[in-house]
């Protein structure tokens, strides 16, 4: 359950500050101009979520403050005990650990496209405008992936925090919540295929493919 809750969480907590991040190296980049801008921007963000993310999900899920509970017949079989039996730490797990993140990830990165679409208007089409539309449209991928597979369920998460009570909805909660995994398998698989080298080397691929195919002798 540490896996399958705690590091699924912090995945997407990276990646949130990796779209905050993106907008700092494209537009901020003397924020990291030297080692210590650097270590102060780029390597003790990361350091400090990720010590954070292992340390919460360490004591609530290793040591939680409830039983677990393994139920066999339910899609997702096992969830932290929490999510029933504390309201505020629900809450407070939902709010800052799964609606931020998703909203951070898909709004930056909108952002992101929108100011270096502007600025092609001032530098026009430079090698280094090329690079940055390359960057954001790697993180466009996988924010279309969050917004496909995660908004679902950050959306049951919003109408059970509104009010609406989650036996009603959970069927529909259960099948979001397995959609929800779907990111952790699809964002390498778009991240890779949005890499300039990679199309490349499928381009290379088929080429060949097709090359030996026209001299193949016919029998």
């Amino acid at each position: 359950m540490f896996i399958d809750w705690g590091l699924y969480y912090t995945h997407t907590i990276l990646f949130a500050w990796a779209t905050i991040e993106r907008h700092i190296l494209i537009f901020h980049d003397k924020w990291i101009s030297t080692k210590k801008k650097r270590l102060l921007v780029h390597y003790l963000p990361l350091i400090m979520l990720v010590l954070y993310c292992l340390i919460y999900y360490s004591v609530t899920i290793l040591f939680p403050p409830c039983e677990n509970i393994f139920d066999a017949y339910s899609m997702i079989c096992i969830k932290p005990c929490y999510f029933k039996s504390s309201s505020s730490l629900y809450t407070y797990d939902t709010l800052v650990h799964q609606i931020l993140p998703i909203f951070i990830i898909v709004g930056f990165s909108i952002g992101l496209l929108i100011r270096i679409r502007r600025q092609k208007n001032r530098i026009g089409q430079s090698l280094k405008w090329r690079k940055h539309w390359k960057m954001a449209l790697q993180l466009l991928f996988v924010a279309i992936i969050y917004l496909i597979f995660g908004l679902p369920l950050t959306i049951m998460s919003v109408l059970y925090l509104s009010g609406i009570p989650l036996d009603a909805t959970s069927k529909i909660t259960e099948y979001a919540l397995f959609l929800n995994y779907c990111t952790i398998i699809l964002c390498p698989i778009a991240s890779a295929v949005s890499l300039p080298r990679r199309r490349n080397e499928r381009k290379n691929m088929l080429r060949l493919r097709h090359q030996a195919r026209a001299i193949a002798p016919i029998t």
